[in-house]
């Protein structure tokens, strides 16, 4: 249906649109909002000083990988002439590193985290009373069945004696029981820690942690740091099974039944999501020694972007009119010097020209007195002390603030998580392979320039000539076979030793000298990374250990110890934050009964992944050969007969329940088989007692006999 209004009508709904924005221009310019504003440039400001020296390191690095020289040593070499040539160790290097370590953290049949119950579970009430009572209830079956026993074999004859051992064996079942009840809570928790494993990782996987983690994985090998986001909540469009859906229609002839429309309806949904953040984008406060102390990172909006946050929780949608309003289609306000050469490193060197531009935008997580945030119109049942200080989010776009709220997390974190490839202690910055391999790489690039040139200048014969004795307009630069040279011989009578006019020589070559001395600072650079050419299949002309499998095998366990520390810091800077985030909002914000089961402890297991699989394998068949020795298959079961060969089976990436049953298939198959032995029992029962014959027929019984 199309609203229609009178002109009238839309002069008044235009009116009505200019007073609010003047509303909102007389808000932001009160002098709380100017000052909240201001001090957000401050922080900006401080903080882009202090990464100056970070993002000069950043610009090198990116050249380095690059193959690109700095324009002063570029322009220094083409002043002394020959080669320019850029060899490319970095990049080498680098992509070799990314490569081992994916393999480690994202093996295709595994995840870089798990869950594990902590050593004393901390379970709900309801789960501690039923495993008290269940217990309690196992506790006076088992003492009643012994006493039993014991009044039947005549140990007990009178109610005394009954009484004096219960007693007894109730005080020494009670010496024990806690140890049970700690096995017990052990028991439960490890189930439900199963069951919320699953659920984290449904979430983890839809919120796209694995992507990020992936692409930020270029950055911590490249940069002083990597950066991953999350979890964040946005506003996003899902296609999504329609609720309440009419069934279709019954088919008619030999056509198919059409459907009352298609069965799915796109939805905007609040996610959960993880992003890698740019090294270039985040500004640490210069005090920041971790995420938590303060940061600021730098946004490009566009205009549909500033669009889609109008009526989203938290964000002020009048000064989001005004940005639009005001910038129309730039908003290039910050004006940092190093954008246009990231841009034309990354590979995008006309961006400036763009049609559609974007607007920066700066978001501060920092520390804000409850004072400017009351003022700025915050509800004051958020800020109970105008005088103390309160972690916030501030989003700034030049002198409009279009959010300002306290921090959502529980704990006050922020959800920025950082990992190095080499950590330097106190700072959030570290240092990725090109800073490593520096020197390495221009002793290399000096050295394959100077074979360069050597091998051309080496190449031929030098020509000296004897002005003095040519003829006058001989051409000198001009040498073919057969050529007549005209000389004059009476210009050398004088001289007291005779030369011939012209003569040749050939530069020594200094191409094996020069080739050692490469080779010497590439195997430096494997040293410092920790990334050994071997490692990714360059291992030409290697000889010694690497020569034989054991060798080999020996110098990968030596190497893989300097990519453990790589990994370790993945997983103390990256992956264990960011899933323990998303595991404490899933508690406090999912509303899911079933994830408020069991006390688990998040891991990350990157660096556990270093053990070859191969080698799990052969201890786990090994271990198989013990197994099925009777004495053994008597202690472990049937049941840890399974588990054994369940976990072979998915190591050699089967799906185990569909070759070994499940626990509760296989509790089922022997309560199934406990049943069946009992009612053959029964049913041989009557026959005992009683002759059989050579055929097995009955001949008579006890009865017969006294008969």
């Amino acid at each position: 249906m199309i609203e229609i209004k009178t002109p009238q009508q839309l002069v008044d709904d235009e009116q009505q649109e200019f007073l609010a924005l003047q509303e909102a221009q007389a808000r932001q310019n009160r002098p709380i909002i100017t000052s909240l504003a201001a001090y957000v440039r401050d922080c900006w400001q401080a903080s882009k000083e202090a990464k100056v020296e970070i993002e000069r390191r950043m610009i090198e690095a990116l050249r380095q990988k690059k193959g690109r020289y700095d324009p002063q040593k570029l322009a220094a070499i083409q002043e002394n002439g020959g080669s320019a040539i850029f060899m490319l160790l970095t990049d080498e290097k680098c992509a070799a590193a990314v490569a081992w370590l994916t393999d480690i953290l994202f093996p295709s049949d595994d995840k870089p985290w798990g869950t594990k119950p902590t050593p004393v579970p901390d379970l709900s009430p309801e789960q501690m009373t039923a495993i008290q009572q269940r217990l309690a209830q196992e506790m006076q079956t088992e003492i009643r069945g012994e006493l039993i026993m014991n009044i039947q074999a005549g140990k007990i004859s009178d109610p005394q004696q009954a009484q004096q051992w219960l007693m007894q064996a109730m005080k020494a079942r009670a010496e024990n029981l806690a140890e049970e009840l700690r096995h017990e809570m052990t028991t439960v928790a490890k189930e439900a820690r199963l069951k919320v494993e699953t659920k984290l990782e449904d979430v983890v996987e839809e919120a796209g942690w694995e992507d990020a983690v992936q692409e930020a994985m270029d950055d911590i090998v490249t940069f002083p740091a990597g950066i991953v986001k999350g979890p964040v909540l946005r506003r996003r469009k899902k296609i999504r099974w329609k609720k309440n859906q009419p069934p279709a229609p019954q088919q008619q002839g030999a056509g198919y039944p059409e459907l009352a429309g298609p069965p799915v309806e796109v939805r905007e949904e609040i996610v959960i999501e993880f992003n890698r953040v740019s090294p270039f984008d985040i500004y640490p406060l210069p005090n920041a020694k971790c995420p938590g102390d303060g940061l600021i990172e730098r946004h490009k909006l566009s205009r549909a972007d500033l669009q889609a946050l109008i009526g989203v929780e938290g964000y002020d949608d009048e000064a989001i009119k005004l940005v639009l309003q005001n910038y129309g289609r730039s908003g290039n306000w910050l004006n940092v010097g190093q954008d246009q050469t990231r841009q034309e490193l990354e590979d995008r060197p006309n961006e400036w020209r763009s049609p559609n531009k974007k607007i920066d935008a700066l978001q501060l997580w920092g520390s804000v007195q409850g004072l400017m945030l009351l003022e700025n119109g915050m509800p004051p049942e958020h800020v109970p002390d105008p005088l103390a200080e309160y972690q916030v989010e501030v989003w700034l776009i030049d002198q409009y603030v279009i959010k300002s709220e306290i921090n959502g997390d529980p704990l006050g974190r922020v959800p920025y998580h950082f990992a190095s490839f080499r950590k330097r202690n106190g700072s959030l910055w570290g240092a990725g392979v090109p800073e490593l391999i520096k020197d390495s790489q221009d002793a290399c690039n000096a050295s394959a320039r100077n074979l360069i040139n050597n091998m051309g200048i080496s190449s031929g014969p030098q020509a000296v000539y004897d002005i003095s004795q040519l003829a006058n307009g001989q051409n000198m630069t001009e040498i073919r076979p057969w050529k007549i040279w005209q000389v004059d011989g009476s210009k050398n009578v004088t001289s007291s030793t005779s030369r011939p006019p012209v003569s040749f020589f050939v530069p020594p070559s200094m191409a094996e000298q020069l080739m050692k001395v490469y080779e010497f600072f590439s195997n430096e650079a494997d040293t410092k990374t920790g990334v050994p050419k071997y490692s990714y299949g360059n291992n030409k002309g290697s000889g010694g250990a690497l020569s034989t499998a054991s060798g080999f095998s020996m110098m990968m366990n030596n190497a893989s110890r300097g990519i453990k520390n790589v990994v370790r810091n993945i997983d103390k800077g990256i992956i264990k934050p960011s899933i323990q985030m998303t595991h404490e909002w899933e508690l406090l914000y999912s509303g899911d009964p079933e994830y408020y089961v069991g006390d688990i402890k998040l891991i990350a297991r990157g660096s556990n992944a270093l053990i070859a699989k191969e080698q799990a394998a052969v201890r786990r068949n090994e271990f198989l050969q013990i197994a099925v020795n009777p004495i053994v298959l008597q202690i472990i079961g049937q049941e840890g007969l399974a588990a054994i060969l369940r976990e072979i089976v998915e190591g050699m990436d089967f799906t185990a329940d569909e070759i070994v049953p499940t626990k509760e298939v296989f509790a089922k198959r022997l309560q199934s088989e406990a049943v069946q032995a009992q009612a053959q029992a029964q049913i041989a029962a009557p026959e005992q007692g009683k002759e059989v014959d050579g055929a097995g027929a009955v001949q008579g019984g006890r009865d017969a006999k006294i008969v």
